[in-house]
């Protein structure tokens, strides 16, 4: 007859994971459940053969929690970092790039009515006169060009931004498939 008490013990065996040392310096977290198989190590890749179990309970034990193993950060990652953070600063950028652009308009039809307006009807009258006797037209003034060579400047930039945006985004796509590529294949070891 089983006593309930040893059924408890070999239940909490069956639970209980090892840390089992590589030669690379890591532990792999390994099952009693594993023992007398090999398990393939996620830091350097090398097949470690998992001790029988008498052998595997000499071993460290690994918390609770640490069955879920924390992977380190490696490149795959690293870069999914990176193209997060360049995505987010450069469309950040063009956000506040197309703000600024927003409000710097060229001289609309209402402006230059308004200036016509305040300046003395002598004047503009000479102005049109003298702009009809040569048939030209009207060139822009100094504030009309500077506003027109800003708001080209920021569309360029806003451009670059977004472009900058597409790509850290598609970087930080790549680097989260691979990322999602090792988990996967970390968990079929």
């Amino acid at each position: 007859m089983v006593k309930n008490s040893d059924c408890e013990k070999t239940a909490a065996s069956s639970m209980t994971r090892y840390l089992l040392p590589c030669s690379c310096s890591r532990r792999i977290v390994v099952a009693a459940a594993q023992a007398g198989g090999s398990v393939r190590c996620p830091g350097c890749g090398a097949e470690v053969a998992v001790p029988r179990l008498g052998r595997l309970a000499m071993l460290d034990t690994a918390a609770a929690e640490s069955h879920v193993a924390r992977r380190p950060w490696d490149a795959t990652r690293g870069w999914l970092l990176v193209g997060v953070v360049v995505a987010c600063g450069a469309t950040l950028a063009a956000v506040m790039l197309h703000g600024q652009r927003a409000g710097v308009a060229p001289l609309n039809e209402q402006s230059i009515r308004s200036a016509v307006a305040a300046a003395p009807a002598a004047e503009v009258h000479a102005s049109w006169l003298e702009f009809e006797r040569q048939g030209i037209v009207r060139p822009p003034v100094a504030e009309e060009e500077r506003r027109k060579r800003h708001a080209r400047s920021l569309a360029t930039f806003e451009t670059v931004a977004w472009i900058v945006a597409a790509a850290g985004a598609v970087a930080a796509a790549g680097a989260a498939v691979g990322v999602a590529r090792g988990r996967a294949a970390a968990d079929r070891i």
